[in-house]
Formats: C-alpha cells, structure tokens, sequence
C-alpha cells in the first residue's frame, strides 16, 4: 500500500463513528515510510499526541500520554489515573518497535498491552490509538481491517547489500550494532570491539564516526569520548539480522574485564563498568532464554490493571 492510499485508509477508519477496536496499527519493513506517515497525520491532526517511542519505557509513555489529555498523572494504578481524563483524543505512536532503553526489550509489548488497553477501556472520554510496529510483529491486538502494510520505496535487497558492504569495509560496526544501550560511548565502542577480535581506539572510530554521518550521530560534547548512536534503529536491527549478534563473545569479554575491577561498584568504576552494569545481566538472559521463560524484562510481568503511573518525574506531553 502507498503512503497516499495508506492515509486515506487511516483517515475513514477515524471517521467511523463505531469502532470495536479503537487501535489502528502500521506496519511495513524497515524505511518503507511508517514514521514519515505517523508525522504527515500529526501535521492533519493539530490536536492529536504524536510521541516518539524510541528508548521509552512504558511508564514514560503513560505519563506523558496522561498529561496530555490531562489526567492526574501521579502515583497510582493506571487504570485509575486513565478514568480522570479531562480531553480524549488521538493518539500516534511512532517507533513502538524500538521502546525501551535496552535494545532487546519487551517494551513494545507492554505499551500496547498494558498503556494502550488500560487507557482505552478506563478512559473517559474515548481515545484511539495510531501505532507503527514492525513487519513481523503482532503485539497489536486488532482486526486485519484495523492495519494496514506499508510497501518500500526502496529496494530492501540492495539496502542489505549496501549494509553487508559497509559492514565488511567496517568491522567496527558489527560491535557497535551488538550493543544492549541505544548509545555508548566511543571508549566503550573501542573496547567491545576488542571481544571481536578488532583492535581500534576511540580516536579511530571518532573517526570512522565523521565519515559515517548519513548513518552515526554523535553528541555535541567537547573530547574524544562522545557518545555515538545509529541515526535509526532499524539500521542496527537490519545489522543483526545480516551478523546476528555473538552475545557469548560480548558476555565473556565484559565478564573478564569486570573480574579485575576492584571492589565497589561497576557503575562506578568507568564507562564500562557504567556499560555492563547497565546491560550485562540482559545479555546473559538471552543467552539462557528458552520458550519457557519469562518475559525479557521483570517490569512485563506487570498486569495492565496494577501498572503505576511514576511520580515526580517530567510530565512533558509532546503534541503533533
């Protein structure tokens, strides 16, 4: 479907006076437009909440969605917070598939099963939800009439060809597409390089990083240890599927360097240490995970009913 037919669809699914289900989802492979479609409707709809997702856990989203439509955001059971809504509306949320501060997180899930339900039986008045989601994905809950599949405006074989070169010119970037954080920085980069065999130094990828601007950004603090990030997510999760991740060799390495800190704190002890006790216990779950376990995040065993909104935090809505 194209993005011209795909907001026609969108558009007479809101002015269905009686809908069963009040969440919409997009979908499509990565760069086939579902952000770019997301702030088109944003730009239709003045009063609709347009949130980036990326990086967010359920609870910032509840909480600037509560905000927003003006609730009682603080601490309690969200459906209880959800009832006090003072102005209904819509809502879109782009890049659901990349919530959470961890790459591999169930965030996703837990905003469209306990945020989006909750608000949608509790709230008062009604609200619709608009969600991107990735192609093969289905934690949205909905008809096949309630989505709709972007198709690419590219081709998604070239992309990969063009990445696996990249890849192949810069083994750097398989080390940085295995990352947990969303961010490093460029010390940290240099040092899981070395779980791969790959002997650079900050300075280097500091580097590597300016001639890759179109596909790394970097912040705008002074030095050499920056933090770096892929410009788009789909760009590392397109990155995975070419070199899936060696999550032993990372979990090994960092295993072996934390072993000869001193006593104290790993988040205390320098950027990697700040790094693996950010995201170490999560690379050893998924080497342990089974079908059997539970969910990737002790935060998704919360039920949608008893999930709390945070206090004392930004309440910051962003409106389209």
């Amino acid at each position: 479907m194209t993005a011209e037919s795909a907001m026609a669809r969108i558009e007479s699914w809101l002015e269905e006076p009686h809908r069963l289900y009040e969440t919409f989802a997009i979908r499509g492979a990565a760069g086939a437009g579902k952000t770019r479609l997301l702030q088109s409707l944003a730009d239709r709809i003045p009063d609709a909440v347009h949130l980036d997702c990326t990086g967010l856990t359920a609870e910032d989203v509840a909480l600037r969605l509560l905000n927003t439509w003006q609730a009682d955001s603080g601490a309690g059971p969200l459906s209880e917070a959800a009832r006090g809504t003072r102005s209904g509306g819509v809502a879109l949320l782009a890049n659901v598939q990349w919530a959470g501060p961890l790459v591999s997180s169930n965030e996703a899930s837990r905003i469209t099963r306990d945020v989006l339900r909750t608000m949608k039986r509790s709230a008062r008045p009604s609200v619709r939800f608009i969600v991107e989601r990735s192609a093969d994905k289905s934690w949205v809950l909905a008809p096949a009439r309630n989505e709709l599949v972007l198709q690419e405006d590219f081709d998604q074989e070239d992309r990969a060809a063009f990445l696996a070169g990249l890849l192949k010119t810069h083994p750097e970037l398989e080390a940085l597409a295995a990352t947990e954080s969303r961010s490093v920085r460029l010390s940290v980069w240099a040092e899981l390089c070395h779980a791969f065999g790959i002997h650079t130094s900050a300075r280097e990828l500091a580097g590597l990083t300016d001639s890759l601007t179109e596909l790394l950004s970097v912040s705008d603090a002074d030095g050499v240890d920056r933090q770096v990030a892929f410009r788009t997510e789909s760009t590392r999760h397109q990155m995975r599927e070419i070199r899936p991740t060696q999550h032993e060799a990372v979990v090994a390495f960092l295993m072996q360097r934390m072993a000869g800190q001193a006593t104290g704190s790993w988040s205390t002890s320098g950027p990697l240490g700040a790094y693996a006790a950010k995201t170490l216990a999560m690379a050893i779950w998924i080497l342990g995970a089974s079908n059997s376990r539970p969910a990737l995040t002790p935060m998704g065993e919360h039920s949608a009913s008893n999930m709390n909104t945070p206090s004392g935090q930004s309440r910051e809505g962003t409106a389209g």
